[in-house]
């Protein structure tokens, strides 16, 4: 009866937190740095952050060499606890709590699944070899007992790693089931994705698509169903990105049948409307997944009105923008613009934790935009 009352203390709705200007909390660029090493790289990384606001992201490159490595913050100490120097490279990483997880892979395939631990400032690693025949590992979270994972061994499937012991708990070419999407896992164990249906090959728009919820029970629950699988729903065509929390409330976009993508909040069998596109400062909803906390907030990512990328936050009722494309960044040193030359700024995912915090990676510029000046992680504290 505990465990049932937390799960519902957890899923409260609260109203929007109040921001604190942004600020950057590291950065990379060709000739200089702050906080992180000189010419390293992570374009494309989504960071994550913890309830304790540790913060981290892995590396493409560093100092310049092709190494892969993570790269980590808290209390104002940032450091590289990991690196590999042998051509594989590192992705799918996840902060929980006071453990991490991530893949390492080589050009092609999965090679191992690292297990990591953090007291304050200080790293242990452990490998993960699995002895079952995964090809590739596209997503991971960590459980109490174990992982999800979503990978590959002939045919794509989503999964639970329990010790050494392989759960599938989908398949792709199984059930009437043609492709597999991915998927969003929570630290329960709860999995959320998208399916097409038909027999193997049959892959093209015109196929019913199902957003699914797999219970902890082990039973399938649909969430959304486009018009191809019924004729009644109200969705010309459901987008892939999916999202889940840790209360179980789920996050997907669906197009409407004048075009317009909306972004539904599933909770507690009621669809709320979070943001549709032409209303409220919104002009285009990006192809992100909503990132919701156990607090009931909801960070996303659209293009504004004016054409900017920016980053909102809802608290399931109303929305607000909170950072954005061509916005100023003030420091002691130097002020920044928010700008990656002709391209979107923003790399990756936005990152929040259960206290509203945003963490997102983003280029910079010279405040006149004639100068590149790297790439950041920028943090947007929530006033506590």
């Amino acid at each position: 009866m505990k465990y049932i009352l937390l799960l519902i203390i957890s899923g409260s709705v609260f109203a929007l937190p109040d921001y604190k200007d942004p600020e950057i909390l590291a950065r990379s660029s060709l000739i200089d740095a702050d906080h992180m090493p000189v010419a390293s790289l992570f374009v494309d990384a989504t960071p994550t952050i913890t309830n304790d606001r540790r913060v981290g992201i892995p590396l493409s490159v560093i100092e310049g060499q092709e190494v892969s490595g993570i790269w980590t913050s808290f209390k104002g100490e940032s450091r590289v606890p990991y690196y590999r120097v042998d051509n594989f490279r590192i992705s799918n990483f996840e902060f929980y709590k006071d453990s991490f997880l991530f893949t390492v892979y080589n050009e092609y395939f999965y090679e191992d699944l690292i297990l990591g631990s953090a007291i304050g400032n200080e790293y242990k690693f452990d490998s993960l070899k699995l002895s079952f025949p995964l090809e590739k590992i596209k997503k991971v979270t960590l459980l109490s007992n174990g992982y999800s994972v979503f990978g590959a061994i002939e045919n794509k499937l989503i999964g639970k790693v329990y010790s050494d012991r392989l759960e599938i708990i989908e398949e792709e070419n199984k059930n009437n089931i043609s492709y597999l999407f991915a998927p969003s896992f929570n630290h329960l164990g709860q999995v959320v994705y998208k399916v097409r249906l038909g027999k193997t090959g049959e892959l093209n728009e015109e196929r019913p698509d199902q957003i699914r919820l797999k219970t902890l029970a082990n039973k399938v629950k649909l969430i959304a169903v486009d018009k191809d699988y019924d004729v009644n729903s109200k969705w010309i065509s459901l987008r892939n990105s999916v999202s889940i929390n840790d209360s179980g409330h789920i996050c997907f976009f669906a197009v409407d049948t004048e075009g317009k993508t909306h972004l539904i909040l599933f909770k507690n069998g009621t669809y709320h409307t979070i943001a549709i596109e032409g209303e409220d400062d919104i002009a285009a909803l990006d192809y992100f997944s909503a990132v919701l906390n156990n607090k009931g907030l909801i960070a996303f990512r659209a293009h504004d009105i004016s054409g900017n990328a920016s980053v909102f936050i809802s608290d399931g009722h109303k929305s607000k923008k909170i950072f954005s494309q061509n916005s100023i960044i003030h420091t002691r040193h130097e002020n920044f613009l928010v700008s990656y030359g002709p391209h979107i700024p923003f790399g990756g995912n936005i990152a929040m934790n259960d206290l509203g915090d945003i963490v997102i990676n983003t280029g910079l510029a010279s405040e006149d935009g004639k100068r590149d000046r790297g790439r950041s992680l920028v943090i947007i504290y929530s006033k506590e």
